[in-house]
């Protein structure tokens, strides 16, 4: 891990320690919803229980290249859902 990674790590750990709303680092974790619409009913899934009221609809790949050109030097994980 780079060295702008590990201050990152180490500001968004003392973001969580001081619970401060305008943080000091960038994000370290992301989750993207790569499509709104299911055909299964998860019962742990707001959209499988259809309790989130939103037009099906897929993540255009564009927008997705787009947020991690902005996050990527200090992302360390994505989770991706479908």
């Amino acid at each position: 891990m780079s060295r702008s990674k590990r201050l990152d790590h180490t500001r968004s750990g003392a973001n969580l320690y001081k619970r401060r709303l305008q943080p000091w680092s960038m994000t370290l974790n992301m989750q993207f919803e790569l499509i709104h619409y299911r055909n299964l009913r998860c019962p742990v899934c707001p959209a499988g229980i259809r309790a989130v009221k939103r037009k099906k609809q897929e993540m255009l790949v564009e927008l997705f290249e787009h947020i991690l050109d902005q996050v990527d030097p200090n992302l360390l994980t994505a989770s991706l859902w479908a």
